[in-house]
């Protein structure tokens, strides 16, 4: 009897826990970027601010963007924005908490086309700090 009532448990709790699992499809498409001038002009640039949003019911992280071309005349802090070739690391790969946002700002002649290529989704994780510049 014990051994009937143990092996129906086992069953739910690996049902609840793929069914939990599957719950949180998550991927670098739901990260939505936006970016806004913010009026201030840097070396005769305007300033833009670029926010990254997780829409994600889970947290992500390691979030990478294509930063083939792209250009500042602002100095934006390695913790904030890592470019290393055509990528750039957001937040030093720290978590986005879900519906959440990150952000940086950058100052050149015009907005340039951040797209994410990579994020790691964290769906044990439903929690984090959120991750924000140092200025």
């Amino acid at each position: 009897m014990a051994a009937v009532i143990f092996k129906s448990c086992m069953a739910v709790v690996l049902t609840l826990s793929l069914f939990a699992e599957g719950m949180c499809q998550c991927s670098k498409d739901d990260l939505t970027i936006t970016q806004s001038e913010t009026g201030t002009v840097i070396n005769g640039k305007p300033e833009f601010r670029v926010d990254v949003f997780n829409a994600c019911p889970c947290t992500q992280s390691s979030v990478t963007l294509d930063c083939r071309g792209f250009q500042t005349v602002e100095k934006i802090d390695h913790a904030v924005l890592a470019k290393n070739g055509d990528d750039c690391l957001v937040g030093n790969g720290s978590l986005i908490p879900p519906f959440q946002a990150t952000f940086f700002y950058y100052a050149w002649d015009s907005q340039f086309p951040f797209k994410p290529i990579f994020s790691q989704p964290n769906c044990s994780i439903k929690r984090g700090l959120a991750i924000s510049p140092s200025n």
